[in-house]
């Protein structure tokens, strides 16, 4: 699995250190034990867990702005984790808030987010409709990242309102990667771009449904 990781990420230009190894192997472990007893994924196989969760939730890493620091990043939906605690695993800069509604994968986030000691991690229960209208989670993050929790026109409106100005709002749809770039000029405009396969091939990016206004 290690093995298998290592390799996996070199096509984002990662190199994993031990700890960070270390992590994503009780991450993956705690996830086969809890979805015993927890619906979190159908997903169980070692070497999916790497490709299908880990690999998947990473492909995104290249488009996260550098800047500011720290990152604020929000995973609405985030479920089982995905894919806001592989990326906080690679960058620890983030400022990572996971959004989930069930009680359960809440219990399963913090005991995940504890076992693993990882800072500045918040967990809130809420829907993303409710939260994304009220402060402090309005406008209130750099990034909004989710992935294949509802179809793709409702996902990207469900991350719009989280985003700051100058923010982006990134949706993974099967292997589709969409950023709704938030500022004066495009306020919502949503832009389509295909994002790698694990091989290193591009997928062909679909036209934008709507452009945005003439000056």
């Amino acid at each position: 699995m290690r093995a298998l990781l290592q390799r996996g990420v070199a096509q984002f230009n990662i190199t994993l250190t031990e700890g960070q190894l270390d992590a994503f192997f009780a991450y993956a472990q705690l996830l086969i034990e809890w979805n015993q007893r927890v619906n979190l994924t159908r997903i169980v196989e070692p070497a999916e867990i790497v490709t299908k969760h880990f690999l998947d939730s990473l492909s995104i890493i290249s488009v996260l702005p550098q800047e500011p620091h720290p990152l604020k990043i929000i995973d609405v939906g985030s479920g089982a984790g995905f894919p806001g605690v592989p990326l906080k695993i690679v960058r620890p800069d983030l400022s990572l808030t996971l959004l989930e509604t069930t009680g359960k994968k809440i219990r399963f986030l913090e005991h995940l987010i504890g076992t693993l000691q990882l800072e500045h991690v918040t967990i809130v229960q809420a829907r993303a409709e409710d939260a994304g209208q009220k402060a402090p989670h309005r406008a209130g993050y750099n990034v909004a990242v989710a992935r294949a929790v509802a179809a793709l026109p409702v996902l990207v409106e469900y991350l719009l309102p989280f985003v700051q100005l100058g923010g982006y709002a990134i949706a993974q749809k099967g292997q589709l990667l969409v950023i709704g770039a938030i500022d004066g000029e495009k306020n919502g405009y949503v832009e389509v771009f295909g994002t790698p396969n694990r091989d290193g091939t591009s997928v062909p990016a679909p036209a934008p449904a709507s452009a945005p206004p003439s000056p």
